[in-house]
């Protein structure tokens, strides 16, 4: 914490700022205190100056973790320090120095070893020089015999099976990089992440890749780039086994020890006969470990401190932004342009950072505040309001004399004078906002509750009331394009003077704000979204396709590594290995015209997707939509036990970030997790709720849960009302609910107090769902590659209507109809295809995997 230096004033002079105060209070609320009447505080061109510097190369657009970005900040502070604002980081400096996990490295005890001949000792390979992980590995030990399956490819589409009939259970897995020359495979077939995926869901124990010859890399090893398996955006965290990278010399010993020649005379058979040539390497052996370690890189926030001059002087008024942009790539490389390697953020957010250096101004040299003003410009919002996060959770201030907190997050382009101001409700604003704006010709849109994907979110978490300023998404967000020409100088600045009204109306207040929690979600604009009818209702906010894209991928489009369940990508027909070239009108070459592409849609919107499909074009609609909200319901008192207990289970092996909390008559409890698997997370999301809502217990208390990730953290807040006999709480009902909780592939839920797993003891080798029915039968993702569904002949557009005599309709009554079969039975599925019934006979498997229900 720090402790400010207030300064010293006569009583005279004390009473003359008062008495003022109270005259015009009755007017305008505001008295001598509005700052905006004085126009030589808001400058148009140092606000330009400033923002264009901000958003200039030199800067190389301000990333995270990266050079420009330490520039940003010394900037920034030489302004406050200029303009006379006090220090309100660490050790008296500007900064608030923090570090995050930016990116990965090649940690201690990472080895291989390989034997042969049946030998129990095997010899070691050097690491960086015949071996390396690829970042995107899983850390983990493994050993176990070896077994070559070629290019470890499966392609339907060209008849052509690497795995065929090889058991590779527990067995570490060598293959080709790459794919065959004599077919047309597609990018899918020879992705990492393909590769990776059908050696998991085999139960392989690991993975070992190797150049083929005449390669175009040759064989040099992979070039371990620790920013790819960070987990930070798309693409990011392990591919979810072992994976080692070899030389060709290396292959080459297990292949010859093992009896099958040697790669280049394995390739040449595989050319021939235009078939796999995969088998066991006998007496091959190998035993090893990866271990990929995060790397904290030291990042900063910057602070900085107005004291105020009045009686609440001891409150805070926080005004944030975040100075982060999406950095630089190629530095330094042959192939670096600058106006397609840089994105600068003028709007976002050197508008607001700008707008916040602009009001340090105004506060220091007109007349001063009431209440003390906290300025916090904060860095990794774009990676996930990491920022924000860590200040509010490390705060420099007393976080309980903070009153209110206004951020400002593009601010830049204001158009058709349209700003949305979310939070209203959170401290009851909703008229002083639309009061205070009439004067400068502001429309105001309601812009949500108190969570949003920008850093007031971390201080609603406090609760703490915030007010969001946006001006909307454009077509250059996200984009190199996004620069200062760009912007609207003259809206920016009748924004800062705006928001000084706001600032100056909740300083004017000897009561501060009071707190209220508006769940609402935040509802991001679009600049060039037609008005609803009416203008009734409220703009609705950005849509999602639903991939995942392919990180190791070079090519143009973008192509499809992920497909989320319930998606709009998913609910098109979109699958893995689909590169999309096209979304509406707009031509895509990279994931940044996708994105850009996005912004020109909302929910509800159809139009056209095309793709390219094992090299030819392919085409569909896509209808974007989000889910309903699930409003606060009764809960049972135990239900927080088992959502922690939950939690700490999906946090195992992930890398989003989850907040509980939880508040009663007692006090309240907060706890975080750290890297939740995204997957998991949207597929558990609904059933935890209904299990909250439905749990029968007593007591008055609140739950709230954050998911954090980009753009920003998620929040669901359950409420529990009514107190009922606690016994209720072992009653039927919830044991069977607490067996239903996650019955998902990625996530188990915890066992119960009699230590049943969840999941059935067989599996048919299938894709689950976990959303509601909403036709007969129930709707998978897919058919598992070789499993025992996929052998009887089940599709993956089938729909399973039956399982022996019981009628199916969700993911909890298809593994409640599989408890009673045993591994090896053959079991009556009947499924639903074009309209018709189709009888299969599928024989169960034992639950071997967790990639496949």
């Amino acid at each position: 914490m720090l402790t400010y230096r207030r300064w010293p004033r006569a009583a005279a002079v004390y009473l003359w700022i008062l008495l003022p105060l109270t005259v015009q209070a009755a007017d305008d609320g505001l008295g001598a205190r509005r700052h905006s009447q004085n126009a030589a505080l808001f400058s148009q061109a140092a606000y330009e100056k400033n923002v264009a510097h901000l958003a200039s190369d030199d800067l190389e657009g301000r990333g995270t973790g990266q050079e420009g970005i330490d520039k940003a900040a010394e900037y920034i502070a030489a302004w406050f320090e200029k303009c006379g604002v006090e220090p309100a980081g660490d050790k008296e400096t500007y900064f608030q120095n923090f570090t995050l996990k930016l990116s990965n490295r090649i940690g201690p005890g990472t080895r291989l070893a390989i034997g042969v001949r049946g030998r129990t000792s095997r010899k070691p390979a050097k690491l960086n020089e015949e071996f390396t992980p690829f970042p995107f590995s899983k850390s983990a030990s493994f050993r176990g015999d070896v077994v070559f399956a070629g290019y470890g490819i499966v392609s339907d589409d060209l008849d052509y099976n690497d795995y065929g009939d090889l058991d590779v259970a527990d067995k570490v897995v060598l293959i080709l990089r790459r794919s065959p020359k004599f077919a047309d495979f597609s990018e899918a077939d020879m992705s990492f992440r393909a590769k990776a995926s059908r050696a998991s869901a085999r139960d392989a124990a690991a993975l070992i890749v190797v150049n083929p010859d005449g390669d175009e890399d040759s064989d040099k090893l992979y070039n371990f780039d620790g920013s790819a398996g960070a987990g930070f955006g798309f693409g990011g965290g392990s591919y979810g086994i072992p994976m080692i990278h070899v030389r060709r010399s290396v292959a080459d010993r297990m292949l010859k020890a093992g009896g099958l020649g040697d790669v280049t005379s394995l390739q040449k058979r595989i050319e021939s006969r235009k078939r796999p040539v995969s088998a066991a390497l006998k007496g091959v052996s190998v035993r090893g470990r990866v271990n990929i370690e995060p790397v904290e890189s030291p990042v900063r926030n910057v602070a900085g401190f107005i004291p105020g001059d009045g009686p609440q002087s001891d409150e805070i008024i926080v005004l944030g932004a975040h100075y982060d942009h999406l950095g630089i790539r190629h530095k330094g490389e042959d192939n670096f342009n600058p106006a397609k390697d840089i994105s600068n953020g003028a709007d976002d957010n050197a508008s607001g950072t700008a707008l916040i250096m602009t009001l340090a101004d105004a506060y220091t040299r007109g007349e001063r505040p009431n209440r003390s003003l906290l300025l916090l410009l904060f860095t990794g919002e774009e990676r996930g309001l990491l920022g924000s996060h860590y200040f509010a959770n490390h705060p420099t201030v007393d976080l309980k004399e903070c009153v209110a907190m206004l951020n400002f997050d593009m601010v830049g382009r204001l158009k058709d004078d349209k700003l949305e101001v979310g939070g209203m409700r959170t401290g009851d604003f909703t008229e002083m906002v639309d009061r205070l704006a009439e004067p400068y010709g502001l429309a105001i849109k309601d812009g949500g509750g108190g969570s949003g994907p920008s850093d007031h979110t971390s201080f609603y978490n406090k609760d703490i009331p915030v007010l969001f300023f946006f001006t909307g998404i454009h077509k250059q967000y996200h984009r190199p394009e996004d620069d200062t020409h760009l912007l609207n100088i003259d809206g920016a600045i009748r924004i800062a003077k705006f928001a000084a009204d706001c600032i100056d109306e909740i300083d004017a207040d000897p009561q501060p704000p009071k707190f209220s929690e508006d769940t609402r979600r935040a509802q991001l604009a679009r600049q060039d979204a037609e008005e609803e009818e009416g203008d009734a209702a409220p703009r609705r906010g950005r849509v999602r396709l639903g991939i995942m894209p392919s990180p190791d991928d070079t090519e143009s489009g973008v192509l499809v590594a992920e497909v989320s369940d319930d998606s709009p990508a998913k609910r098109a027909g979109v699958r893995e290995g689909d590169r999309i070239v096209k979304l509406g009108d707009a031509e895509i070459e990279s994931f940044d015209d996708l994105a850009a592409a996005l912004s020109e849609f909302r929910r509800g919107d159809t139009t056209r997707l095309m793709v390219r499909r094992a090299g030819k074009p392919f085409g569909m609609d896509v209808t974007f939509g989000r889910r309903g909200r699930r409003d606060a319901r009764q809960v049972g008192d135990d239900a927080g036990e088992r959502l922690v207990r939950l939690a700490r289970e999906l946090a195992k092996d992930s890398s989003i970030k989850v907040h509980v909390q939880i508040k009663d008559a007692g006090g309240e409890w907060r706890i975080e997790f750290s890297e939740l698997d995204r997957e998991s997370l949207g597929k558990v999301l609904d059933e935890l709720i209904t299990f909250l809502e439905e749990s029968k217990s007593g007591g008055n208390y609140t739950i709230s849960l954050g998911f954090e990730f980009p753009p920003g953290l998620h929040r669901i807040t359950i409420q529990k009302k009514a107190r009922v006999d606690s016994a209720d709480a072992k009653s039927p009902t919830v044991r069977k609910q607490k067996e239903r909780l996650a019955p998902d592939s990625h996530a188990r839920a915890p066992s119960d107090d009699s230590g049943r797993n969840t999941m059935p003891g067989v599996r048919l080798g299938i894709m689950p769902t976990y959303g509601e029915a909403t036709e007969d039968g129930y709707e998978i993702s897919g058919v598992v590659e070789d499993g025992p569904a996929a052998k009887a002949g089940m599709k993956d557009s089938d729909r399973i209507y039956q399982i022996g005599q019981e009628r199916i309709k969700d993911v909890y009554s298809y593994m409640e109809a599989l408890r009673k079969y045993k591994a090896g039975d053959e079991v009556k599925v009947v499924v639903l295809r074009d309209g018709k019934k189709v009888t299969l006979t599928i024989k169960t498997a034992a639950q071997k995997s967790r990639e496949a229900a």
